[in-house]
């Protein structure tokens, strides 16, 4: 499902949907959680080949998961340099929402590939198959969130 929008209400819908489902905002794991984040504090990943995708992607992690104590698994950047990509993959119990800040993606929707710019977003709903590609020359920049139901 593509869905064009802008990241301000792309935003509000991930903290609406996050963070409002969190039954202690101050805790998570029954402990007292740091607010802030700096930048430089941030978990990056470097993942070859991810999903049986092409070339190695860089994940930001701007929260993981246990520090999050919500119904949220992945809240990243997603980094594709040209060429790289993520494997076709299937969600279940899950969804996946990607939102693109930099550059043009290809999404592979459930067996259409389409193209997606910056300001645009995809959600994939549990049960459904994705892809993303960065079949341009330029770095390819996707804000992703991972769901679970």
């Amino acid at each position: 499902m593509i869905i064009g929008t802008n990241i301000f209400d792309f935003l509000a819908l991930f903290l609406y949907t996050v963070f409002y489902r969190v039954e202690e905002p101050c805790q998570a794991g029954g402990k007292e959680k740091e607010m802030i984040k700096r930048k430089d504090e941030l978990k990056v990943v470097y993942n070859e080949h991810m999903k049986g995708g092409e070339g190695t992607v860089k994940i930001v992690h701007y929260a993981l998961q246990e520090e999050i104590g919500g119904k949220c698994r992945l809240l990243a950047k997603i980094v594709l340099e040209p060429g790289c990509s993520i494997g076709e993959h299937t969600h279940i119990d899950e969804e996946e929402i990607f939102y693109i800040i930099k550059g043009t993606a290809s999404y592979y929707d459930n067996g259409t590939w389409v193209q997606l710019n910056e300001g645009d977003s995809a959600v994939c709903p549990g049960g459904q198959t994705h892809s993303i590609a960065n079949k341009t020359d330029a770095t390819v920049e996707v804000i992703a969130t991972v769901l679970l139901y």
